[in-house]
Formats: structure tokens, C-alpha cells, sequence
């Protein structure tokens, strides 16, 4: 690959009976009790989606595990007292979700959740439209109270779920916390019979995990890697105008698709660039990195465009966009040298807009930020490395680098 080049089941919600400790306040099971959000005003549901979609049915049946295909989950017996999740070890909520679908790893067990839910209501290309998938899991849309601290939350009743959001954010990205909270419905319909793993679902011990799978779920129902390897196969990545044409297929934000890509391609590394105050003075930094699929590799926040060769940060503050099919940053005796890509988002014109039943889509708000993929990364570690000029009163490069708080993702 060039880099750069089905019936209706009763859902757990219609049997869930939450317990007193699944207040509001409990960021843990994003689960509140009926009654507990009285008073929101229930949006229309958004239209769906009018890209052309396959209304092909494909056959096959879910992944299961036990007795069928997962449906209902019963109200877990409370715990007093929460198990500990190991450092290292998968919370056990997440062992049997694996289990359940007769998958390797809580992330395969999800890829075949959201398959089946991709399958199951017809939609075979991007983008994925969410308003079917929230009718297959008798699901609606809420808004969330103004100031309700986090981005979505899921509720249980009678009826199904309810799946509330906020309204201060950009469609794009409304769309995201939508897909992520269909992903704790996952969890909780596949594990619908069992009573241990529901409880450990409520456990705070786990919650981190969860919640990582939950944000790995969204990306994949939203942004299939599959779906996005075919894509790159065909489409490769080297102008602004081939990463619009791909951030409007899929109608996500840009941290993330920016985000799956640089997981899918080999040695690549997703950096966020902005203009920074910096103890040495306000310029074009690194404000952020992912590098989760490479080893290695670190490109701490605080380096300055001056260690790129070339600058393609300034040239895609300039055009839009720079490509350069071989290109090294300099970190210490470190170089890291690779293919690489600068985009800078900006907003459109309205005649460049993808359209959805008629009315364009907007872009996501400019925050000029320059987004950068460095792909198929090479490591050389210098035995004299190039000399660093101080400032008055500074150490050396390596000690600067180590006073530097770790990588973080965006």
C-alpha cells in the first residue's frame, strides 16, 4: 500500500433495571436510571444519511458465544466491594466480550461487533450513516443539558436507550460520541446473560479499559480499517485535495481519521503542529503526537519546525499542503527519516461542501493546526551528534529532551 501514495430482538435496555449506585454522577457506567434525565427536550432524529448505500442484505449470522445471539442484559447484583484490574491484565468484562464473540482480543471482538452492525442494516461503504444503526439497537437521540460536563451519555429505560449528547460541538465530531456510546450498547447486549461481566462493566477499577475500547469501537464503526486500506490502495495521500476527498467519505473529524490512518499505515507517526510561547521563544511546535503503532520513536511536544528537513510545515501554512517523498526530523542524535505529509484544515467554500439530503456539510471549526504524518519512519542514531545551541543558563539537548513531559496523544 502506498502511504501517502435480521429480526428484531428485545434489547438489554428494555430488561435492564438499574441500581441506586448508577446515579448521574457515576462517570463509570454511563448508565443512568429512568427518570434520572426528566425534563430534556428530545431532538428529531438527524436525517439519515443520502449517499447512495447497497440495499443488498448480506447473509450470515453474528458471532456468538453460549447459548445464541446476545440480546437482553438483566440488572447485575451490586458489588460493595470492587475487584482490582491488575496493571497489565484485561478487565474481565472485556475477557468475556472476547469470549462472546469467539474473538482473539477485546479489539477483534469489537471489529466483529460493528461488522455485524454494519451488515445488519445494509451499509457497505462510507460513510456510515448512524440513525439506521440506532433503530436496529432501539435507540434515539437526546440533547444532554447545557454544562453537563461530558460529550455523550447513555440511558437506559422501558423503551431502549437513549443516547444523549451535547450541541456545542461540530457535527463531525457529534457524530464520534455517538458511535462511541453505540459501543457501550455493544458491550452491554453482548454480555446481556452475563451477571458477572455486567457487574464488572460497573467497576471503576475498569473504567479506563472501557472506555479505550469504546473510543477503538467508534473509530471502527465510523472509519473501518479495511474500508480505509482499500481506500489508500487506490487513493493515495499527497495534497490537501486528496485528504478532503477522504475526510468527506468517511464525515468525521480530522484528529479522527487522522488517527486511523496513522494507525493502518507502517511506522507512521501523527504529529499536531501550532504556534506555541516556548521558553524559547513563540514559534511553530509540536503540540501533540501519536505514535502508538511505532516503536522507538519520539517526537516530544516542544520541538520546533527548525528540526524538520524540509520545512513542510511552513510550506503547508502557505499552500495548503506539503508532500515530500523522503524527509527527515532531527530529535537530538536521533534522526527519523520517512515519507511525509503536512495538511492544514481550513474551511471551504460552500460549492466545495459534501451534500447530505440537499444541505452541505460544514467543516469543523479552524484551529490552525498543521497535522503531519511522518510514514515509513527510519531510525538513525548519530555517534556524534550535531551540537545543540544553548541558551543562556540551558543544558544540552538531551537533557532538555528528558525534562520533557512524554508524548501524549491528541
Amino acid at each position: 500500500m502506498e502511504m501517502f501514495g435480521s429480526t428484531r430482538t428485545t434489547t438489554s435496555a428494555q430488561r435492564w433495571t438499574p441500581c441506586a449506585d448508577h446515579g448521574r454522577s457515576d462517570p463509570v457506567g454511563r448508565v443512568c436510571p429512568a427518570g434520572a434525565m426528566d425534563g430534556e427536550t428530545v431532538t428529531p432524529e438527524d436525517p439519515q444519511l443520502s449517499f447512495p448505500f447497497n440495499e443488498q442484505a448480506e447473509t450470515g449470522s453474528p458471532v456468538t458465544g453460549g447459548a445464541g445471539t446476545p440480546v437482553a442484559a438483566r440488572a447485575p447484583e451490586v458489588k460493595r466491594r470492587e475487584q482490582p484490574v491488575r496493571r497489565g491484565a484485561v478487565a474481565p468484562s472485556l475477557v468475556a466480550f472476547a469470549g462472546a464473540w469467539n474473538a482473539s482480543s477485546p479489539a477483534a471482538a469489537m471489529d466483529a461487533a460493528c461488522a455485524d452492525l454494519r451488515r445488519r442494516t445494509r451499509q457497505q461503504s462510507g460513510p456510515y450513516a448512524l440513525t439506521p444503526i440506532l433503530e436496529e439497537l432501539s435507540a434515539r437521540r437526546a440533547k444532554a443539558r447545557p454544562g453537563s460536563g461530558a460529550h455523550g451519555r447513555l440511558h437506559a429505560h422501558s423503551r431502549g436507550w437513549t443516547v444523549y449528547r451535547r450541541e456545542d460541538m461540530s457535527w463531525r465530531r457529534v457524530r464520534f460520541t455517538e458511535a462511541h456510546e453505540i459501543a457501550h450498547i455493544l458491550l452491554y447486549e453482548t454480555l446481556a446473560d452475563d451477571r458477572r461481566a455486567l457487574s464488572d462493566l460497573q467497576n471503576r477499577q475498569s473504567h479506563r479499559q472501557i472506555e479505550e475500547l469504546c473510543d477503538y469501537g467508534a473509530a471502527e464503526l465510523l472509519v473501518p480499517v479495511g474500508d480505509v486500506s482499500d481506500y489508500l490502495t487506490s487513493n493515495p495521500l499527497r495534497t490537501l485535495a486528496d485528504y478532503n476527498r477522504l475526510y468527506d467519505t468517511y464525515l468525521v473529524s480530522h484528529v479522527t481519521l487522522l488517527r486511523r490512518v496513522a494507525t493502518l499505515l507502517p511506522r507512521t507517526v501523527l504529529t499536531a503542529w501550532q504556534y506555541l510561547q516556548h521558553r524559547r521563544g513563540v514559534n511553530w511546535r509540536i503540540q501533540s503526537s501519536y505514535c502508538r503503532t511505532v516503536d522507538g520513536v519520539y517526537l516530544p511536544p516542544g520541538l520546533s519546525r527548525r528540526h524538520l528537513r524540509p520545512d513542510l510545515v511552513t510550506q503547508a501554512l502557505t499552500h495548503g499542503s506539503a508532500y515530500a517523498a523522503e524527509a527527515t526530523i532531527e530529535v537530538g542524535d536521533r534522526h527519523y527519516t520517512g515519507k511525509m505529509l503536512a495538511v492544514r484544515p481550513a474551511f471551504r467554500d460552500q460549492g466545495e461542501l459534501p451534500i447530505l439530503q440537499g444541505r452541505p456539510v460544514r467543516d469543523e471549526t479552524a484551529d490552525d493546526t498543521v497535522y503531519v504524518l511522518h510514514g515509513d519512519l527510519l531510525t538513525t542514531v548519530l555517534s556524534r551528534p550535531r551540537p545543540y545551541r544553548r541558551a543562556r543558563g540551558e543544558h544540552d539537548f538531551d537533557s532538555y529532551l528528558q525534562r520533557l513531559p512524554l508524548a501524549k496523544d491528541l
